[in-house]
């Protein structure tokens, strides 16, 4: 009965630390998906640049963003 309950104290702690680095892995591969993004967008014209134009995007939150395109942008850039 002892050596039930061991193996199953044992499976049940394997299964949790497996648990855990697939959660990390899954975390790692949102990082690693959110940098390549991030990396895609096109570098910001400077202020005044008569070839740009700015764009105000309002978040769910309420939150408002202010971002400055080249006129010539596309509106989707292709991951």
């Amino acid at each position: 009965m002892k050596r039930k309950s061991e193996a199953e104290a044992k499976q049940k702690k394997y299964e949790e630390e497996k648990a855990i680095e697939e959660a990390k892995t899954i975390e790692k591969e949102k990082i690693d998906a959110l940098a390549k993004k991030k990396a895609s967008i096109p570098a910001e014209p400077e202020s005044g640049d008569p070839n740009s134009c700015e764009i105000a995007f309002r978040l769910p939150s309420g939150k408002r963003i202010m971002r400055r395109f080249y006129k010539s942008s596309k509106i989707e850039v292709s991951m």
